[in-house]
């Protein structure tokens, strides 16, 4: 069964940023585990670049402005949902 782990609000003023460093170092070696960031986070975070396993989704697709709306974690949560059917994930 596939985990998916996922962040979508990595940004520079510090947001989990060593976090998901400490993440992704753990589960170096499973094959098992997808992770889902946000684009910016690539810039952030050791190796996502370089790591098959990570998909970045584009800042656009999460509109900034509604973050803290209940329609802006709406968005957040279908594409997710999203990501996990299309990559066979059994566990977010």
């Amino acid at each position: 069964m596939k985990t998916l782990i996922c962040d979508l609000n990595v940004y520079d003023n510090g947001h989990h940023i060593a976090f998901v460093n400490s993440i992704l170092s753990y589960y170096q070696d499973r094959e098992d585990c997808l992770f889902l960031f946000n684009e910016k986070a690539a810039g952030l975070c050791s190796g996502i670049a370089d790591d098959g396993r990570i998909s970045l989704v584009p800042e656009e697709k999460l509109r900034p402005d509604e973050y803290g709306s209940l329609q802006g974690k709406f968005r957040e949560y279908r594409y997710i949902e999203q990501f996990a059917v299309e990559n066979g994930v059994g566990r977010v």
